[in-house]
C-alpha cells in the first residue's frame, strides 16, 4: 500500500518495478487525484492494469483491495484502507 498527496516519479518508478500483469487498485478522495495518477502512468508509457474509485461505500473499497495485488491511497483514504488491508 503506497500512499501519495500527488503521483510522484518515485511512486511511478515503484510502480514501474512491478512485473507486467500485476493488478493495481486505486483508492482516493477525487477524481482529480484518480486522473492525475492515471494520466502520470499513461504519460510514462507504462501499461498498468489499474481499477479505481472514490467511492465511500465499504463493499466498493474491498472489492478494490481484494482484487488488487497493490493497493495506491491518497491520503485522505489511509486509515480506512489500511483497516481493509
Amino acid at each position: 500500500m503506497g500512499v501519495a498527496i500527488t503521483p510522484c516519479l518515485e511512486t511511478i518508478v515503484k510502480i514501474a518495478k512491478y512485473p507486467k500483469g500485476t493488478k493495481f487498485g486505486l483508492v482516493c478522495i477525487s477524481n482529480e487525484f484518480q486522473f492525475k495518477v492515471q494520466s502520470a502512468l499513461q504519460s510514462t508509457g507504462l501499461d498498468v492494469d489499474i481499477i479505481a474509485t472514490t467511492s465511500r461505500e465499504l463493499n466498493d473499497v474491498k472489492n478494490i483491495v481484494n482484487s488488487s495485488d497493490v493497493v495506491i491511497v491518497s491520503p485522505g483514504r489511509r486509515k480506512e484502507v489500511k483497516a481493509i488491508v
